[in-house]
Formats: structure tokens, C-alpha cells, sequence
């Protein structure tokens, strides 16, 4: 569970580092946004679903990669027993 923890923590400091990122490329795109009337919840809405958007695709594909890493090393273990 420890391992996990740890995991998750590296996962959401990479996430908030590539957020923050974002935030910092794209300080033109937020200007024209409030230069056009945006509200400030409307610029914070636009990064929130882009988050999102980055943690589920994220998610889909882990979940793609592990089932074969894990089967695979399970085999090379030596612990798959199917009867």
C-alpha cells in the first residue's frame, strides 16, 4: 500500500507540474480570454477540463500497458496457476 501511495504522489506531482506548465505557455491565450470578457471561473474551467483530459487519457493507457507488464512478470515469477 506503501508503494502505491508513493506512485499516486509521483503521479499527481507530474501532473501538476505539466498543469503548471500549461499555465505558463499559454499566458497569450489567457490575456485574449480576459481581454474578451471572460470570467475568472470560465480561464480556471478551461485548465480544470484540460486536467481532466490528461489524467484520463493517462489512466486509459496505464491501464493498457499494465495488464500485459503484469501477466508477463507474473509468468516470469512463476506464480500463474490456471488449474
Amino acid at each position: 500500500m506503501f508503494m502505491a501511495a508513493l506512485l499516486a504522489l509521483v503521479g499527481g506531482l507530474g501532473l501538476m507540474g505539466t498543469m503548471s506548465i500549461n499555465v505558463l505557455e499559454r499566458t497569450r491565450e489567457i490575456g485574449v480570454l480576459r481581454a474578451i470578457g471572460a470570467p475568472n471561473h470560465g480561464v480556471e474551467r478551461v485548465f480544470i477540463q484540460e486536467g481532466i483530459f490528461i489524467g484520463v487519457i493517462s489512466w486509459f493507457f496505464s491501464i493498457l500497458v499494465s495488464f500485459p507488464l503484469s501477466m508477463a512478470l507474473e509468468y516470469a515469477v512463476g506464480t500463474l496457476n490456471y488449474w
